[in-house]
């Protein structure tokens, strides 16, 4: 078993999402499906959706992290003191 294997192993990035998550994004997609678009805007809608998700995936995960890490160091600097 390789670094990699041990890795998907640990981390399942797919389980971060909730039921409600893929039924929103299930309706956006019907939703988009149905408008009249040519396939170069279909495109274009479709590829701005999944850019502002990642961001908004990212800046969360960032977020979480440095609050969890701050709290982690303020936790073990009051047990220092």
């Amino acid at each position: 078993m390789d670094d990699t294997t041990i890795i998907k192993a640990k981390v399942d990035f797919s389980k971060g999402r909730s039921a409600e998550f893929n039924d929103a994004a299930r309706e956006l997609s019907d939703f988009i499906q149905s408008l009249d678009l040519d396939l170069t805007s279909h495109c274009k809608l479709t590829a701005l959706v999944l850019t502002q998700i990642n961001v908004a995936e990212r800046d969360a995960f960032v977020f979480g992290f440095n609050a969890a890490a701050k709290l982690m160091h303020d936790y073990h600097s009051d047990e220092m003191e």
